[in-house]
């Protein structure tokens, strides 16, 4: 079954489609507010680009808070990758999987939410994914110019994986019905700037970036104690500096060393030189940058040319399973 997400108004009055907590709508997962929730932390569940590897799956970052895992892309391998956070996801007491939240539409940064169609139940005893029914919520980008959205994604990944339950036989005695998905709600929501999502302990907000697609998006997370800001893919830009403005964690991708008066050519447009990201950091002030998704540039010489105009917070080369 499909659901998708009402649309709501927020505060500064934009029409947006979002997921709310049981006291405010129906689809998100009630929360005490009273409990104190354990620290909030993120984990690199792949550090991305097209390019992947055995120590590099597809793009995705998960924030765990209130035994919640919350996650940002899913790219190639999330799956395997989550299964081998377990250990990590039990000593932050993570006891589900949260909403999927999609920057943009380009395959590096969605193979994986096949996958997690299937496997998206994290069985609290031993923090694995496992395939369950239940229900899976994701955000992401709506149609433009005639580019498929999330809903039509994400129901061609039901209508694929999920068809009506039959009772013919396959083959060698096993049933159709027998090789399907487990019964799952799945629910979608289309995105636009502000806050996307809201609940007790979380609060999510999407902001345009420019990009190679129409339409990309970088996310804000807010928790009780941290500030955390996810570029996407995408040139610098103010939105984004706004949004950190001194953020605890700023996730942000890179292309290169540096441009030139030219700008990005190729295979770099749309993105963040390491030379540009020095300037992004300066004006942004995270406490600390991790770089992800980065291409054409090594962790050494990358953190040296960024250092010439960020001097004032820690900056980290991501790999799969680092936590900050």
């Amino acid at each position: 079954m499909r659901i998708r997400l009402p649309a709501v108004r927020s505060s500064v009055g934009a029409a947006i489609t979002v997921g709310l907590s049981l006291s405010t709508a129906v689809f998100s997962q009630a929360r005490d507010a009273s409990t104190i929730p354990a620290p909030t932390t993120a984990i690199v569940l792949g550090v991305g680009s097209p390019a992947i590897s055995a120590e590099r799956s597809g793009t995705s970052i998960g924030v765990a808070t209130g035994g919640t895992l919350y996650l940002f892309d899913a790219g190639a391998g999330v799956e395997r990758r989550l299964m081998e956070a377990a250990p990590q996801l039990m000593s932050h007491q993570i006891k589900r999987l949260g909403p999927v939240f999609i920057s943009h539409l380009h395959m590096d940064h969605t193979l994986g939410l096949a996958a997690l169609y299937f496997y998206h139940r994290i069985d609290p005893r031993t923090g694995l994914l496992v395939a369950a029914g239940g229900r899976l919520e994701v955000y992401g980008p709506k149609p433009v110019k005639g580019l498929p959205g999330i809903d039509s994604i994400m129901e061609s990944l039901r209508a694929a994986f999920d068809p009506p339950q039959t009772q013919e036989t396959v083959g060698a005695g096993v049933r159709a019905n027998e090789l399907n998905v487990p019964n799952t709600i799945l629910l979608t929501a289309e995105i636009a700037p502000g806050v996307i999502y809201k609940d007790a302990l979380v609060t999510v907000s999407a902001f345009e970036v420019s990009h190679k697609t129409p339409v990309a998006y970088g996310f804000r997370v807010q928790t009780p104690d941290r500030v955390i800001v996810i570029s996407g893919d995408a040139r610098p830009s103010d939105a984004l500096v706004e949004a950190c403005n001194g953020c605890d964690l700023l996730f942000h991708e890179v292309f290169g060393e540096t441009y030139g008066p030219a700008g990005p050519t190729g295979d770099a447009q749309g993105h963040t030189s390491a030379e540009e990201l020095g300037e992004v950091a300066r004006r942004a002030n995270p406490k600390h940058l991790v770089v992800y998704h980065y291409v054409r540039v090594t962790p050494e010489t990358g953190t040296q040319i960024i250092k010439r105009a960020f001097t004032t917070g820690k900056i980290t080369f991501a790999r799969d399973l680092d936590v900050f």
